[in-house]
């Protein structure tokens, strides 16, 4: 091997190190507000200061002795600013509002502003952002849930869709019920407010997304994206 020979591979390599370590810390940004949001759920379950409600929406970050009053989109704008230092004016800028609705968060990620919009089921990742926008005429502008986990595909159960796939995904939000039993909220006796649970998706041939069901019961309800139209997106900021 020549001098130049060596030289050249010595520059491939640190090409390829520097892009492992820019991939490795894009992957540590884009999931530390979820480890917050699993940090977060675990003291709360310990201090038991958990309600779903607004106005005002606050969270103590005080460990084990931490407390929360929000609702979905209130929760994920607090942990957002929580973990990232986001200033209101810096809410503002992005959202064009300091505490922006679940519609809000929709329309945000459909116009990829500092969101990437993730399209195909297969590739969600955990940490990514799930907004619900609703048209259906329902009180509440839709909903806001945390990616915890990847998609699992699962043996479909009712209610079944034609032509599509089901996948179940680990979710945190905050919302007045839970997401079945297994939700943290179930099972430690608070219904209402931030936890965790399990969260259905129904997607077609390509991956693309048809509907959602809140929970994997077979009563648990359709929801097709003409009436709840669900997307998902990866923080870019």
């Amino acid at each position: 091997m020549t001098l130049r020979d060596a030289k050249a591979q010595m520059s491939q390599l640190i090409v390829c190190l520097t892009l492992f370590v820019m991939i490795g810390s894009a992957v540590q940004a884009a999931t530390t507000h979820l480890a917050t949001a699993q940090t977060l759920v675990s003291n709360l379950l310990v201090s038991k200061k958990n309600v779903y409600g607004s106005s005002p929406s606050t969270i103590l970050w005080n460990g084990t002795s931490s407390e929360a009053r929000t609702v979905c989109a209130t929760f994920m704008s607090l942990l957002l600013k929580h973990t990232y230092a986001y200033t209101d004016s810096y809410f503002s800028s992005w959202f064009g509002s300091t505490s922006p609705s679940a519609a809000l968060y929709h329309d945000t990620i459909n116009l990829q502003k500092g969101f990437q919009k993730i399209t195909n089921v297969t590739q969600i990742q955990a940490g990514d952002v799930f907004a619900i926008k609703y048209f259906d005429g329902v009180a509440n502008t839709g909903h806001v849930m945390l990616a915890a986990g990847t998609p699992h595909l699962r043996t479909a159960t009712s209610p079944l869709v034609s032509g599509s796939t089901q996948y179940d995904i680990e979710v945190i939000d905050s919302n007045q019920s839970y997401h079945g039993k297994s939700d943290t909220r179930y099972t430690s006796g608070q219904p209402g407010g931030i936890g965790k649970g399990v969260f259905r998706i129904y997607a077609d041939a390509n991956g693309a997304i048809v509907g959602y069901t809140w929970s994997l019961e077979n009563n648990s309800t359709f929801y097709a994206p003409a009436a709840h139209d669900l997307v998902v997106g990866r923080l870019s900021n």
